[in-house]
């Protein structure tokens, strides 16, 4: 039964997604789509599997016999809240800093060639899809790691209703809405959120089981401060007023000055949010170098 919901769940977010691009897409619209695709999928090689991959073998080697120690429940909740705040951060700035500058970054990769296409409003929907992507991978590596049988098929069932789930997003927004690339872009948004939900559900009642929530919560995954999050809102939109106060293309012809003044604007932004992070969140930091030497975090 597993195998044979895995199988039909690849070949629902593999193949139907092809056959929709190649049945109800435009050429030139299939290109943007390959183009930002293959942008967004280095994010997920070059550091969410690899942070995936590391939280598997810790939980495995931790809650893996079945009858974990109170400690190594602790020490998990701990590990597990730890990477979550480090992936919102990541996917926050994506949001914040991805978003508004989508056209630049295209601009300096490949010139004018995919300015006039869908290719930039494609990339800024993938900055939202890259924010949950992180999200969830770390959270379907704890179930792997814990669940037992039931839970795991009670996961498989959920995951075969997310792939149904996908189909009908992909007709519906791709092809009877005709949002093309976006609806497939917006439907894997939506069939990952909802597989992360789940998952982070799951966690939060496995530890709150163990006697373990002070240590996995909600609270403690998004605990940055308070300013650093005024903060933020305050940068998104001074990012968000540069993009539209300066428009890189006019008359269909890139603004060599806009571009230059909304890059120093993001540049100016981003310094002042690691000046800010190092400030008002140096435990959260200090943690993440303790994991990285494999010492004990807070």
């Amino acid at each position: 039964y597993e195998m044979w919901v895995e199988s039909f769940l690849r070949c629902v977010l593999q193949e139907s997604e092809k056959w929709v691009m190649m049945t109800y897409v435009l050429l030139s619209e299939q290109g943007a789509y390959d183009i930002v695709s293959n942008l967004g999928s280095l994010v997920a090689r070059m550091l969410f599997k690899f942070v995936e991959d590391i939280a598997l073998a810790a939980w495995c080697k931790l809650l893996g016999d079945g009858t974990p120690s109170r400690l190594a429940i602790q020490k998990s909740g701990k590990f597990y809240a730890l990477l979550m705040k480090f992936l919102l951060l990541v996917g926050i700035i994506f949001v914040v800093f991805g978003i508004p500058y989508c056209k630049t970054l295209l601009f300096i990769l490949y010139s004018h060639k995919w300015l006039h296409t869908t290719a930039p409003e494609l990339l800024m929907q993938y900055c939202v899809y890259v924010f949950i992507m992180g999200l969830s991978g770390v959270s379907e590596a704890f179930i792997r790691a814990v669940a037992d049988s039931s839970d795991l098929n009670y996961f498989k069932s959920f995951q075969l209703l997310c792939g149904l789930t996908y189909l009908g997003l992909l007709y519906g927004l791709a092809q009877h809405l005709g949002y093309g690339p976006k609806g497939v872009i917006a439907a894997n948004i939506i069939s990952m959120t909802l597989r992360f939900l789940y998952c982070f559900r799951f966690a939060l009642r496995y530890f709150r089981h163990r006697e373990a929530a002070e240590h996995f919560s909600v609270g403690r995954c998004v605990s940055f401060t308070a300013s650093t999050w005024a903060l933020l809102v305050l940068l998104a939109c001074l990012l968000a007023a540069s993009y539209y106060r300066y428009p890189i293309l006019q008359n269909g012809v890139v603004n060599m000055s806009h571009l230059l003044k909304h890059l120093l604007m993001g540049i100016g932004c981003f310094g002042a949010f690691c000046v800010a992070l190092f400030r008002w969140n140096f435990p959260f930091l200090e943690n993440l170098k303790r994991l990285w030497k494999s010492e004990n975090i807070d």
